[in-house]
C-alpha cells in the first residue's frame, strides 16, 4: 500500500518522469520509494529508468524487487515479461539465470492470477521462448486455450510451430488452415504452410505457398525482418529442393549478413561451398569458429572448406582432431574417405565412403562416391550394388546409369550396358559421356 499523503507526489512523478535516461528523475524516484515502497508502478518506472541509463545489472535488481509487488497488476506483469524476453538473448552469463527466474516468475503469476484466455496479455512471446528452449508442449499450453475469435495471426503460427515440434503434423496443418481462413493475407502463416508442404514432400505446393507469402509481405521499409525471412526461405528452397545455388545466392544477397538465419551452419556458408567458393565460405566461417570452437557442425563445415580448397593433408589431420561424436555423422566419413582417396589410400577410402553411405542410405552423392571408391579398387560387383542403390534413390540419375553401364560392360554384358545408356539418353538426350560410350559399343 502507498501512504495516502504521498500518493499525489508519486502520481505526479509517474506522469512527469521521462522515458529516456535522466539522473535527476532517477534520484527523485529513489527518494519517493523510501516513502512508498509498495508502489509497483513506481518500482517499475525505476527499472525502466535504470535500463535506459545503460545499467542492466541495476535494472535487473529493480525488476526483481518489482515482481512480488506486481501480482495484481497484469499490465506491469506483461511489461516485466516483455522486458525479460527482450533482455535474455543478450544477457551476460552472470545475469542469464536471474533474468530467467524473473521471466518464469512473471509468467507463473500471469497464468495463476490472470490466466483467463479472454484477457489480452500477449502469450505469443513467452510461447516462442518456450519453443526455442525445446519445450513445445509448454508453448502449446500457453496458446491453445485462447479462443479462435480472440486470436491474431501470431497465435495461429505459434500453435502450428508447437504442434510441428511435437510431431503432430496433421494437427499443425489444420491449425495453419484455420489461421489462413481467419487471416488469408498472413505471410507468416503461408510460410508455415510452406514448411509443412516441404515436410510432406509436396514440392509444388511448397513453391506455391512461398509465392503466396511473397504477395502478402508487408512493405520492406515497415517490417524488413519479414522480407529477410522470406528471402531466406526462398534461398533454402532453391538450394535444397531446386538444386539451384545461383538462385539461392541471389536471394541471400538481398538480406543483410547479420539477419537471423536458423540454418546451422548458416545458409550463406553452405551455398558458397556448393558454388565452389571454399575460400569465401571459410572467411565467413572463421568468426563463428572463434565464438564456438567446440561446435561440431562448424568444425565439420571447416573440414568441408578444407576439402573445397583441396588441402587433403590438412583435412586428414583436422578430422583426426574431431571428437568421438563426429563418428556418428555421415559427412565425417564422407570427408575422411575423400581425403584418403586423394592421398591414394584406396582401401581406407572405400571403407570410409561405404560407412558414409550406410549412415545416410538416401544421400545420392554419398552412394555414388562409395561406388567410385569400389571402382578404384576394380571391385565391380561391389560397385554395382552402389549404382543400383543410387538408381533406387533417383531412377533417372545420369551418373548412376552411365557407371552401371560401364560396370556391366566390364562384366561382358554389352547389351545390358547399351540398354542403360539408351535409358540415360532418353532422360538426358545431350549427355556427352553416354553418347560417346553408346557410339563406342555400337561400333564394336
Amino acid at each position: 500500500m502507498v501512504p495516502f499523503w504521498i500518493r499525489g507526489r508519486v502520481r505526479a512523478f509517474l506522469e512527469q518522469a521521462p522515458e529516456a535516461a535522466n539522473p535527476a528523475a532517477l534520484d527523485r524516484g529513489v527518494r519517493l520509494r523510501r516513502w512508498a515502497p509498495g508502489s509497483v508502478r513506481l518500482q517499475h518506472r525505476l527499472a525502466l529508468l535504470r535500463h535506459r541509463a545503460g545499467a542492466p545489472l541495476a535494472a535487473l535488481e529493480e525488476l526483481e524487487r518489482c515482481l512480488p509487488l506486481a501480482y495484481e497488476d497484469p499490465l506491469v506483469l506483461e511489461d516485466l515479461l516483455r522486458t525479460a524476453l527482450n533482455d535474455l538473448p543478450q544477457a551476460p552469463p552472470e545475469t542469464t539465470e536471474r533474468l530467467r527466474v524473473v521471466l518464469e516468475g512473471t509468467l507463473a503469476l500471469l497464468m495463476e492470477r490472470h490466466g483467463d484466455p479472454r484477457l489480452g496479455w500477449d502469450r505469443t512471446g513467452p510461447a516462442l521462448h518456450r519453443l526455442q528452449s525445446g519445450d513445445p508442449l509448454g508453448a502449446l499450453g500457453l496458446i491453445r486455450p485462447v479462443p479462435p475469435s480472440l486470436r491474431d495471426q501470431n497465435h495461429w503460427e505459434v500453435e502450428a510451430l508447437a504442434l510441428r515440434g511435437l510431431g503432430l503434423l496433421e494437427a499443425a496443418r489444420e491449425t495453419v488452415e484455420s489461421g489462413l481462413r481467419a487471416h488469408p493475407a498472413s505471410s507468416r502463416l503461408w510460410m508455415e504452410r510452406h514448411q509443412l508442404d516441404l515436410i510432406d514432400g509436396h514440392r509444388d505446393a511448397a513453391r506455391e505457398a512461398l509465392e503466396r507469402a511473397a504477395r502478402c509481405l508487408p512493405p520492406a521499409a515497415d517490417q524488413p525482418g519479414a522480407t529477410w525471412e522470406w528471402h531466406l526461405r526462398r534461398a533454402a528452397f532453391a538450394h535444397f529442393v531446386d538444386n539451384d545455388p545461383v538462385c539461392a545466392w541471389d536471394h541471400l544477397e538481398q538480406r543483410p549478413r547479420e539477419a537471423p538465419d536458423d540454418h546451422h551452419p548458416p545458409l550463406r556458408i553452405q551455398v558458397r561451398m556448393t558454388l565452389g567458393d571454399a575460400e569465401g565460405a571459410y572467411a565467413e566461417l572463421r568468426p563463428l569458429l572463434e565464438r564456438s570452437p567446440e561446435d561440431l557442425d562448424l568444425r565439420l563445415a571447416e573440414a568441408d572448406c578444407l576439402a573445397g580448397l583441396e588441402a587433403w593433408d590438412s583435412l586428414a589431420e583436422h578430422l583426426e582432431d574431431l571428437p568421438e561424436a563426429a563418428h556418428q555423422r555421415s559427412d565425417y566419413w564422407h570427408l575422411k574417405g575423400l581425403a584418403a582417396a586423394h592421398r591414394r589410400d584406396l582401401i581406407p577410402a572405400r571403407e570410409a565412403l561405404e560407412r558414409a553411405s550406410q549412415l545416410a542410405p538416401g544421400d545420392l552423392r554419398l552412394v555414388l562416391d562409395a561406388g567410385h571408391a569400389c571402382m578404384d579398387l576394380a571391385d565391380h560387383e561391389r560397385a554395382e550394388v552402389h549404382w543400383r542403390q543410387a538408381l533406387r534413390i533417383d531412377p533417372q540419375c545420369a551418373e548412376a546409369l552411365v557407371q552401371l553401364a560401364e560396370t556391366l560392360h566390364l562384366g561382358h554384358d554389352s547389351e545390358g550396358a547399351k540398354r542403360l545408356l539408351r535409358e540415360c539418353l532418353l532422360h538426358h538426350p545431350d549427355h556427352p559421356e553416354a553418347q560417346a560410350f553408346l557410339a563406342e559399343l555400337d561400333a564394336n
